[in-house]
Order: structure tokens, then C-alpha cells, then sequence
């Protein structure tokens, strides 16, 4: 349509161009160009206008209606829909898709038609059906491009009245006493008011109180209210009830209550059961807990037993000192019974609680005296290892009497590695050390030492037995001891050795022989009165090694080099095998060796070289190195060159194996007369020569002791190039430009030739050249102007461009046209060439305002500065806020003040517009629910010692001044979790726990909201010192050692004894340091 349009308005302008123009022809005789020129740019501004593309808005583009109670219609929210085509608008639908959405319209609908540039309301309301998150699409139909245009909708549906949190915990609690109070909050989602007819328990353990208003007062739309409730078990045990708030919405909220009703002091276990125990003995001792539940100290009077039999001790503070809220201490107690058969007692613990006395029964059995020891004999025995010992075991009783018990108590043995030992007490040694035997009846038993000794040598074994080495060599004898166990052990160092004929081999005293002379000898090993022999013969030396030299050589390639072989013996002596020896090479390819040792250079590289006799073989390794320079030659053999000039030499070395290498860069160049000419050893230019004067110089190229040489002429400098100037000449057809030529030498020196050079043009058509330079243009193009001395020449490209603007004249030499105000001056320039005219500019006038921001949404409670800027037919724009008319459509809404300061009154949409003579801006101001501005943490700073909790509250201002508590519903978290953590769980919300000493940063947040408090946890605090013994009993003149040990706010106890200040309350009676 947008296309269809544009093609009618270019049509029209067309027909409305050419009947301008024939009746500007026909009323006036003259043609006046200006009039023509000021139509048609009026013409082509109306197309251009025509042109642009037709749209269709709505503004805003989406709506948010929050949070809703289900059930119930939110506030209307307006959206304006204006047609900026230049047609009319047919509307066809407005529509939602869902039924909790509900839009009525000013628009009219189709057949009826939306003027161009007209605008009409579109009211959406919101009604929850459900709970949760409801989006949905406004769809408008109509006949524009785009079509159906949308706006997004989105609210959340909400219960009448929640409360939270929906269950509470408490803690145990003393039957009888109150809790501390936990706090609900209760609040109205309602856009009215709320009537709370009741809030009660179903069971009297809870209790309630409340700062909400009760009927006949109610609970604005929007706000909340909190309730207090406390515990008071009247039962033990688990108690469960139900707190309800009766109201007059759609839904009345309850929430769950439990908790755990306890005795005010407890002892567990309950009972105290002990084993049998031997009249006269005294059982291991059991722990019973005495806990004081109370929240106030317990003042114990006495712990006693009903029964003489079980003796209780207790680290329990006596009256007048008390055991703290919450606290434990240790009763301990022993059984010694007096008679045979069962015995119970009672242990009773008498102090101030309501329950006092608390009772444990005792029990246990007292039996006949028992075994008190068992004695072996014999009680301490040494055998060698592989002998045996008989024990035996006599037990004692608590009567005194005796009783051989060998057969029928249980025999061990603390290291069985040592010794084992039977069922009827025969200790059998197996391996050296100490053991106790044990004979055990029951808990008795009794012990004796076993030494078990080393086994003894009973044979020596000397090997090997028979022996045959050749003269100069050694042979490594070994004695072998047996034992008694039969074991073995290899006594090679522990031994002494001899020989029988020390003349022919000699023995060490690790058993090494050592061949002396030929013959034979007896090798004896003794240990006392232990010995063992083997017989030794020596035989003629033999040949051991072969060792070639020199060793490893290198010789060049083409050359020879003679190796020798020299073989030692098992004697020390040597002999020369050069020529009895057979020689081998291992890499033919590289070197070659005769029957002779001589080793023949074939190729570079390394090769094994071998000298075998028998079994032994010498080897060592040649290396053929590269051939050896032999001679240099220098090329070219005797080069002239003119002054300033350089010459490359060449040097070639010949080697011993008659090849030829170019050594250039090896070398090391030189010159006999460096006045004449130098020569390079510069890697990047070896043997470069560089003449600086004429005459001749000896060149040479030296490599360790091998020197060539040449001898270089240096002449006169010559001519080397010519240089045109200028370098890139352009000029106008009918112009000339003069040109010289510098001559440049080998020598490096320049001259002026322009005088003496032969000067030509490449094509005379273009320009041509005299003899002293001067170029003459004929006609544009390009040619090459050349000066020339004998066979050098120079040249430059002259270019002949065409002929250069001379004026410019500007028509109209002035114009007037309705653009902005003011006069100028229009110019052009080319060439350096600058005319002028004179333009005359109308004022402009305003075509539009624009009110910023635009489409802007609003907390209740805000404001919002708007601001107007008006757009000139000039293009320019200024600020018209202060002299714009304001107005608000929706004062109910929003207001607004003659700066553009708009006031938020209630949720909904406003337009907001700015009008300056006929022109109109607008935008759509959007007033949500007031939001969170800030958050107040109380208390701000506070420091709590470790181990105790510190409970924190927040609460939250809104936009529109009111405030609210958000402990139970914000966000709580700590920087540091390793100085202190803060609950998020229900019920305990902001509730710090210490956890390490240190600073951490106590934080809460709530929509995107967030506050902070700063928490010292110092040192665990004392709460409590208990002293030990609790009630002793000293006689006259005596001492006696209290220790006080403190408990802390963290738990941990320490001893205080030394730092507590000590007293006592009669220093008749006692005094105490």
C-alpha cells in the first residue's frame, strides 16, 4: 500500500508541476526561471513528504499490571493507537487471548474509519483466573502494513491474604515454661481493606499476639501486620497445632506449629547396669548425664546412692554453686559389692527443679572371689634356638590359695618369630630374641622370659672346592658355615683364611686368592676349632686385552694412517700382535685396514677398526676427515677497474683428494696497498674489492698456511649515468620547461652536462627539445626527453596536460529563499579561480515537539521531568520546556506542573503532552505500584562474643513514604561465613550465628535492593566455672587442690584454676590461695 501511494503522490505533484508552469508561461510574456525554480523545489519537498513510509503505532508497546488478587479487576491501563498514514485506518479487530484480559476501545471499528493522523484509546483491565505469571497479546487488525500490530500484556495473580512463614519449629522447651516468640507476617494482596474477625491457636500450648487490627478495625489494601506466637508445653513430647487467621477474604491462611515438650533436668542414660563383679573388687567406673533443660541455673544439693554397694563421684556443681541453663556435668559411679547376688540401689540427684528428686537404678552381681594372679616358672630361661623349655603355672587366689594350673590355662607367646609354645607349657625356640610366655586364665595372667640364643657353626663348606687360574689372576673363594637349626650363613669376612703355599697363591681375608707362580696350593677357612679347604692350581698367564694406538685417530681423506696392537696378559706383561693380530674394518665404505694395521682413507666418516687373537679383540675407531686444502687460486687473474668501482673476487681452493671448492667466504682476504684499493671479509660481502685510487694492489686469499694471490689495476674514474631533472614535469599545452643533466662518475663525483649532452623528444608531436634543454609543449600527451653522452644516457617523462582555467561566472548572481534567516555569500572555486553570489534566508518556523523520554513507567510515589524539543522547518531543534503548555488526559493518574515535573497519584496511565501554538508533542506516562527505595538493618554495628547468635531486622521504604518489615522476606547473606553465617530458613530469618572471631558484613537484599550491618564477633565469652572436687572431706591441718575449669559461650571449656581469684566464705574454716 506504502508503494501505491507514493507512485499517487508522485503522480500528482507531476499534474500539479506542469499546470504551475503553463500558468506561469501564460500570464507572463517573459519567463522567469527563479519563479520556476522556487515551484518545483516546493514541489519536490510535498513528494518528499509523500513519499515517506505509512505507519501505524501504539504506544506503549506493552503493559505490566503486577501483582493481582485472584479473582479481581486490576485498574485500567490505557494504550493509544494513532494512524500516521495519510489514508484512513479500517479496523477490523481489537482482541486478547485470554478471558483474564479484558480491552473495550474508542476506535472505531470497521465500517467505520480512522482519519489520517487521528489517535483513539484502547482500556485493558486484568482479572487473575489462576495463580502465577499471566502474559497475553493485545492484537489490533486493521488494513495498514504490519497489520496485526500487538502489545504484550503481563500480570501476576496473587492470593487475598498471604502469611508467612507457612510453618514454625521451635526448639525444645521445659514443660511449664514459654519459648521465646516467633514472628508471622500477615498481609493484605487486596485492593481493599481487610477485616480480621480472629487469630487463635487450636491448642493451648500456643499463645498469640498481634499488632494486626482486629474487627471492627481493618488492614488497608496493601499492607501488612505481624504476629507474635510463643510455646508452653504442657506435655512431654512432641506437641502439633494450627494457628488460623479468620478474615473476610476469599481464603483465611493458617500455618503450622510444633515443638518438643522436655523435663526440666534429665540423667541418661536412665539406668546403670553393671557386670559381675568379685565381692571386695571394685568395677570400671560408668558416666550418667545429668542436663539441666531450664533457661534458669539448677541448684544441685546433693547426689547420692541408696545403696553402699555403688559409690557415685561428679564433676556437678553443689549448692551454693548451680549448674547453668542448658548445661551438663558428669556423674561418675563404681560398683564394689559387699555380699554375693544381685545388688540394686538408686542413684538420686536432689535439687531446686520441679521435678527434683531425678532417680537412675543401679543393678549388678557380686560373685565368689576369683583367680588374682598366676606365676610361671621357671620365671626367667635361655635356650639355644632349636631347644625347648618346659613351664609351668601356679594360680593364687583372693583367698590365698594355690592351684597348679599348667594343663588348664590358655599358654602364649609375646613374639612367636621367637618361640611357640603348647597347650601343656613346652616352649620350642625358633628363631634368636626374647619372648614372654603367658599362661592366661580368664582377665589373670602371668608371665616368664625365653632367651633364645644364635645357633651353633657345626661345619664349614669352601667353595668352589677345586680351582684352576692362569698366573697373574685372582680367584674369589666362599665359606659356608652350617648350623645347628640347619641353617646356613655365608662367613666369607668372619672367617680367617690362609694359604699352603703362599709362594705359588696368596688368599685374602675376604677369601680372594691371588696367582703368584705356577704350582698348586691348598685354601683353608677356620672358625675356631671349624675349618674347610679347596685346592687351587695356577696355570701359564693368558692373554687378556689388546689395545690399539693410537687411539681413536683422525687423518684426512686420501691419506693413510698406521695403527699398532698391543696385547697384555693375566701376568701384567705385553707383546706386540701388530703383524700376528687380525685386523678388520667395520666400515669398508669409509676407511679400509691391511694385514698390517695400515688403515686406507676411503670416503668421510667414522669406522670401527678391530685386532683379534683368539678370543680377545682391540678395537678402536677411525675418523676420516674431510680432505686437506692443498692450493689457491684467485679469480679473474688480473681484473683492471676504473676508479670508484668495486670487483668481486673468487677463490678457489684445490684438496688432497684433487677436488676443487669454492672457498670464498673461508678465506681470509688482504690487500698489499689499501691506498689503492681494500677487499671485504665481511660475511655479507667476502672478497669485495673497493677501489680508492688509481694504481695497482697485490689481493690476497689466505686459509692457515695456503695463500693465492692476483693483482688488481685501478684506472681513472668514467662516466657512470646521467641524471634529467625535474624528476616528474607536467605542463599546460602552449608552456615550455627547462631541463638539465648531471653527470655522475664511478668515483662518485657529478658534473653539469646540460651544456655539452646531446638533448632529443621522443615524439616531437608532444613537445620538443632544444640544445641547452628547454622543452617546448605541442600538443597534450606524453613524451621521454633524452640527453645522451657517448654510450650513457638519461631521461625523464614529460607530460603536456590541457590548457588551464582562466574565470568562472555564477548564475543567478542572487537568489532569496524561505530557509532559515540571515544573508551569505555563495562561492565556487576551480582551479584557484573564486566567484560569488548572494543567498538571502528567511526565518524558520517550528514543525514539531517531541517529548522525552517517551513511554516512560513510574513508581507511585516518584515524579518524572519531562522535557519538550521543538524541530524547525531549518532542521534546528531547542529546548521550548519552560515556554510549552503542559497537560496530563489522567490527572487521577498523574499531574503536571509548568516545568514538565510530573506527580504519580495512582496506578495507570496518563498522556502527558506539551503544546507550543498549533503544535502538539505527546508521550504515555505509565504509574506502577510504589517499589522499594531503601532498607534499614537494625542494629547497625554490634559486636557479640563467639558462640552466641545475634538476631538482625530490616525494614523497607517505598516510593510512596510507606514502610514495611522485611526480616522474614529479604534476602540475608555474610561476607565472611568463617566469622559468622545469618539465616534465610523460615522462622529464623536474620538470626547471625558466630562461627570465628573477626569482622564479616551482615547484608540484605529485596528487589534488586540492599542494605548492610557490620558484625564483630570478639573472643568466646565465660559463662560458667565449675570446681572440682565439688564436697570434699579433708582432715584438720590439711590441703586440699581445687581446680576450676570455665565454661564459654562457644562451648570450650579451659582450665581457670590459676587465673580465676579464689575465696572462701569462712577463713575460720578454710583459707585459699
Amino acid at each position: 500500500m506504502q508503494t501505491d501511494v507514493g507512485f499517487f503522490s508522485l503522480a500528482l505533484v507531476s499534474a500539479i508541476f506542469l499546470d504551475l508552469l503553463k500558468l506561469e508561461v501564460s500570464v507572463n510574456t517573459g519567463f522567469n526561471s527563479g519563479r520556476v525554480f522556487a515551484i518545483l523545489v516546493w514541489l519536490i519537498h510535498v513528494t518528499a513528504i509523500a513519499s515517506v513510509a505509512q505507519t501505524v503505532t501504539l504506544s506503549p508497546t506493552s503493559q505490566s499490571f503486577g501483582n493481582q488478587v485472584l479473582g479481581t479487576t486490576s485498574v485500567v491501563k490505557k494504550i493509544t493507537l494513532t494512524n500516521t498514514q495519510i489514508l484512513p485506518l479500517n479496523i477490523t479487530g481489537i482482541a486478547t487471548h485470554l478471558a483474564d484480559y479484558v480491552a473495550t476501545s474508542t476506535c472505531p471499528m470497521s465500517p467505520a474509519i480512522l482519519a489520517a493522523g487521528a489517535s483513539c484509546k484502547i482500556s485493558v483491565t486484568f482479572t487473575p483466573s489462576v495463580l502465577g505469571l499471566r502474559t497475553d497479546t493485545l492484537s489490533i487488525t486493521d488494513n495498514a502494513s504490519g497489520s496485526p500490530q500487538t502489545v504484550r500484556l503481563s500480570g501476576n495473580g496473587v492470593v487475598a491474604v498471604s502469611l508467612t512463614p507457612t510453618s514454625i519449629s521451635f526448639q525444645k522447651q521445659v514443660v511449664g515454661t514459654t519459648s521465646s516468640a516467633a514472628t508471622l507476617t500477615l498481609k493484605n494482596n487486596q485492593t481493599v481493606p481487610l477485616t480480621i474477625s480472629a487469630i487463635a491457636t487450636d491448642l493451648s500450648d500456643y499463645s498469640s499476639t498481634t499488632t494486626c487490627p482486629i474487627t471492627p478495625n481493618t488492614l488497608g489494601a496493601g499492607l501488612g501486620c505481624a504476629i507474635s506466637v510463643s510455646f508452653k508445653p504442657a506435655a512431654l513430647g512432641s506437641r502439633l497445632g494450627t494457628l488460623t487467621v479468620s478474615d473476610n477474604a476469599s481464603v483465611s491462611p493458617t500455618v503450622s506449629l510444633s515443638g518438643n515438650g522436655v523435663a526440666a533436668v534429665v540423667l541418661a542414660p536412665a539406668s546403670l547396669s553393671f557386670n559381675n563383679q568379685a565381692v571386695g573388687t571394685t568395677s570400671v567406673a560408668q558416666t550418667l548425664t545429668v542436663k539441666n533443660n531450664q533457661t534458669v541455673g539448677l541448684t544441685i544439693t546433693s547426689i547420692v546412692s541408696t545403696l553402699a554397694d555403688f559409690v557415685p563421684t561428679s564433676n556437678c556443681p553443689i549448692n551454693p554453686s548451680i549448674l547453668a541453663a542448658n548445661a551438663t556435668c558428669t556423674v561418675t559411679v563404681v560398683f564394689t559389692p559387699q555380699a554375693i547376688g544381685a545388688r540394686a540401689g538408686k542413684l538420686r540427684v536432689s535439687d531446686s527443679a520441679s521435678s527434683s528428686p531425678q532417680t537412675a537404678p543401679l543393678s549388678g552381681t557380686g560373685l565368689a572371689p576369683p583367680l588374682v594372679s598366676i606365676a610361671v616358672n621357671p620365671q626367667s630361661a635361655a635356650v639355644p634356638l632349636g631347644k625347648t623349655q618346659q613351664f609351668t603355672a601356679t594360680g593364687t587366689y583372693t583367698d590365698g590359695s594355690t592351684q597348679n594350673l599348667t594343663s588348664s590355662v590358655v599358654w602364649s607367646s609375646s613374639a612367636p618369630t621367637v618361640s611357640t609354645v603348647s597347650s601343656t607349657g613346652v616352649a620350642t625356640s625358633v628363631g634368636q630374641g626374647t619372648t614372654n610366655i603367658i599362661a592366661t586364665s580368664g582377665t589373670i595372667s602371668g608371665s616368664s622370659s625365653l632367651t633364645v640364643g644364635p645357633p651353633a657353626l657345626v661345619s664349614l663348606s669352601v667353595n668352589p672346592s677345586s680351582a684352576s687360574v692362569p698366573l697373574g689372576t685372582t680367584q674369589q673363594f666362599t665359606a659356608t658355615g652350617t648350623y645347628t637349626d640347619a641353617s646356613t650363613q655365608n662367613l666369607v669376612n668372619s672367617i680367617n683364611w690362609n694359604s699352603s703355599s703362599p709362594d705359588v697363591a696368596s688368599v685374602s681375608s675376604s677369601g680372594l686368592a691371588t696367582a703368584a707362580a705356577m704350582g698348586s696350593a691348598t685354601i683353608t677357612a677356620v672358625s675356631g676349632s671349624i675349618s674347610g679347604s679347596a685346592t687351587l692350581s695356577v696355570a701359564q698367564p693368558v692373554l687378556l686385552s689388546i689395545a690399539i694406538t693410537p687411539s681413536n685417530p683422525s687423518f684426512a681423506l686420501g691419506t693413510t694412517k698406521q695403527l699398532k696392537a698391543t696385547g697384555t696378559y693375566s701376568d701384567g706383561s705385553t707383546l706386540d700382535l701388530t703383524t700376528s693380530a687380525k685386523w678388520d674394518s667395520a666400515q669398508t665404505g669409509i676407511a679400509t685396514v691391511d694385514s698390517q694395521g695400515l688403515v686406507n682413507s676411503v670416503s668421510q666418516g667414522n669406522a670401527g677398526v678391530t685386532a683379534t687373537s683368539g678370543s680377545i679383540v682391540g678395537s678402536t675407531t677411525v675418523k676420516v676427515t674431510p680432505a686437506a686444502l692443498v692450493s689457491i687460486a684467485i679469480t679473474p687473474a688480473i681484473p683492471a677497474i676504473p676508479l670508484g668501482t668495486t670487483q668481486q673476487f673468487t677463490a678457489t681452493g684445490t684438496f688432497t683428494d684433487g677436488s676443487n671448492q669454492n672457498i670464498t667466504n673461508t678465506v681470509e682476504w688482504g690487500s698489499d696497498t689499501t691506498s689503492v684499493a681494500t677487499i671485504s671479509n665481511d660475511q655479507s660481502s667476502p672478497g669485495l674489492a673497493t677501489s680508492l685510487g688509481t694504481g695497482t694492489a697485490k689481493i690476497r686469499a689466505t686459509s692457515g698456511s695456503v695463500t693465492g694471490s692476483t693483482t688488481l689495476t685501478v684506472t681513472a674514474a668514467v662516466l657512470a649515468s646521467i641524471a634529467v631533472m625535474p624528476a616528474s614535469p607536467s605542463i599546460a599545452l602552449g608552456t615550455k620547461q627547462q631541463f638539465t643533466a648531471t653527470g655522475t662518475f664511478t668515483d662518485g663525483s657529478t658534473q653539469d652536462l646540460s651544456a655539452t649532452v646531446a638533448w632529443s623528444s621522443a615524439i616531437t608531436s608532444t613537445a620538443t627539445v632544444d640544445s641547452a634543454g628547454l622543452a617546448t609543449s605541442t600538443g597534450m600527451g606524453t613524451t621521454t626527453i633524452s640527453a645522451t653522452s657517448g654510450t650513457v644516457t638519461g631521461s625523464r617523462v614529460l607530460t603536456v596536460t590541457a590548457a588551464a582555467l582562466v574565470s568562472i561566472a555564477i548564475t543567478p548572481a542572487t537568489a532569496s529563499t524561505p530557509l532559515g534567516t540571515g544573508i551569505t555569500t555563495i562561492e565556487i572555486s576551480s582551479d584557484s579561480i573564486s566567484p560569488s553570489a548572494t543567498l538571502t534566508v528567511s526565518p524558520a518556523v517550528l514543525v514539531s515537539i517531541a517529548v522525552t523520554p517517551a513511554n516512560v513507567s513510574i513508581a507511585l510515589g516518584s515524579k518524572q521531568k519531562f522535557t519538550a524539543t521543538g524541530t524547525f522547518t531549518d532542521g534546528t531543534t531547542q529546548d521550548l520546556t519552560s515556554t510549552a503548555t503542559w497537560s496530563s488526559d489522567t490527572t487521577s493518574t498523574a499531574s503536571i506542573d509548568a516545568t514538565g515535573l510530573a506527580t504519580s497519584a495512582g496506578m495507570g496511565t496518563a498522556t502527558v503532552s506539551a503544546s507550543s501554538g498549533a503544535v502538539t508533542g505527546s508521550t504515555v506516562l505509565t504509574v506502577t505500584a510504589a517499589t522499594l527505595v531503601s532498607i534499614a538493618i537494625d542494629p547497625q554495628t554490634v559486636a557479640v562474643p563467639l558462640g552466641t547468635t545475634q538476631q538482625f531486622t530490616a525494614i523497607g521504604t517505598y516510593t510512596d513514604g510507606t514502610t514495611q518489615d522485611l526480616t522474614q522476606s529479604g534476602h540475608w547473606s555474610s561476607t565472611d561465613a568463617k566469622v559468622a553465617t545469618i539465616s534465610n530458613s523460615a522462622g529464623t530469618q536474620g538470626l547471625a550465628t558466630t562461627v570465628g572471631m573477626g569482622p564479616t558484613v551482615i547484608g540484605i537484599s529485596s528487589d534488586s535492593v540492599s542494605a548492610s550491618a557490620t558484625l564483630t564477633v570478639s573472643a568466646a565469652a565465660l559463662v560458667s566455672i565449675a570446681i572440682a572436687p565439688t564436697t570434699p572431706i579433708i582432715p584438720l591441718g590439711t590441703t586440699q587442690q581445687f581446680t576450676a575449669a570455665g565454661t564459654y559461650t562457644d562451648g570450650t571449656t579451659q582450665d581457670v584454676t590459676g587465673t580465676a581469684t579464689w575465696s572462701s566464705s569462712s577463713a575460720k574454716v578454710a583459707v585459699i590461695s
